[in-house]
């Protein structure tokens, strides 16, 4: 077991180079699948989900804070990059965002 050459040596660093990409590449197929499996569970929420997402709709978090949605972005972009997003206000003034799937977790409406 003598030293490598230089051959062997940058042998050894383009394989570890090659599985490194490789690996790359996998993990990004990885977040792509994950984001069109995000946008397809966006697409199958029911009609009456969506229908109370309306601006002025109230609703309560867990905790017991109560919001007033003022806006809901990227209803319509088809990218998963952009995933659809409620603007809502407390009742303190301050303005929050959420996506609609971790929105739809934590709140619930409030009934009139």
């Amino acid at each position: 077991m003598g030293r490598k050459t230089t051959a062997e040596n940058l042998i050894i660093f383009l394989l570890t180079c090659r599985i490194k990409c490789d690996r790359m590449i996998i993990v990004a197929k990885e977040l792509r699948e994950q984001k069109e499996k995000n946008m397809n569970n966006y697409r199958a929420m029911t009609q009456g989900e969506l229908r109370l997402l309306v601006k002025g709709s109230q609703w309560q978090h867990k905790n017991g804070a109560k919001y007033t949605v003022v806006g809901i972005a990227n209803m319509h972009h088809a990218n998963p990059d952009y995933p659809i997003t409620i603007l809502y206000v407390g009742r303190n003034g301050y303005l929050w965002a959420k996506t609609l799937d971790s929105f739809m977790e934590k709140m619930m409406p409030i009934q009139d």
